[in-house]
């Protein structure tokens, strides 16, 4: 898929109203069109901005409970600081070790990061109102290249598609479609807006 058309499926797709359990695992999916990763996940934040929950492609189910279910060992409260006044000031994170020279000696990388091959990430947070409540993690193993600006870049100009796609994401988890006689058909130009 030419990047143009990635970049406009996943705007489309932030922009239908849909569920955030349906929208999500298509756009982490998706996103692997306009930025080459291995593995892409979710992760929602509490109000302290510790993970609440995961959505994720392939993350190793021990690195996941380690990461939900004992985040105080992970995270210290002075990188916990760094990372709010880094993204008080920016969308996108292209290096952990901006937030901590060691990034690569702590536990976090061996027990959550490393367990799932992710060696490079590109992290992204995604706010409503003013607020984050979540981030989106682009990671490649340390076998490829790590991710550059351009990928920053585009990344950077895909999450205000997300902002909006979870503020106005519908609250149901489940639909249940039935044969009314009724159809509908809804007609977008390239850029994402509505024709018809």
């Amino acid at each position: 898929m030419k990047q143009g058309k990635a970049q406009a499926y996943v705007r489309q797709l932030c922009c239908l109203g849909l569920s955030k359990e349906i929208m999500l695992p298509e756009l982490l999916r998706s996103l692997h069109s306009l930025i080459p990763s291995e593995d892409n996940f979710f992760a929602g934040l509490d109000q302290n901005y510790s993970p609440a929950y995961v959505l994720a492609e392939q993350f190793a189910f021990e690195a996941l409970d380690i990461y939900l279910n004992q985040p105080a060992q992970l995270f210290t409260p002075e990188y916990n600081i760094r990372a709010v006044q880094w993204f008080t000031a920016h969308r996108v994170l292209p290096d952990f070790r901006i937030l901590d020279q060691r990034f690569y000696q702590r536990d976090f990388y061996h027990l959550v990061m490393r367990l799932s091959n992710h060696h490079y990430a590109l992290q992204g947070a995604v706010s409503q109102s003013g607020r984050i409540v979540g981030m989106v993690v682009l990671c490649r193993p340390p076998n490829q290249p790590p991710f550059n600006a351009s990928h920053r870049q585009q990344f950077e100009q895909v999450l205000p598609y997300l902002d909006h796609g979870l503020q106005t994401a519908r609250s149901e988890t489940y639909q249940d479609y039935v044969d009314s006689g009724r159809s509908g058909l809804i007609i977008l130009s390239r850029d994402g807006t509505v024709v018809s």
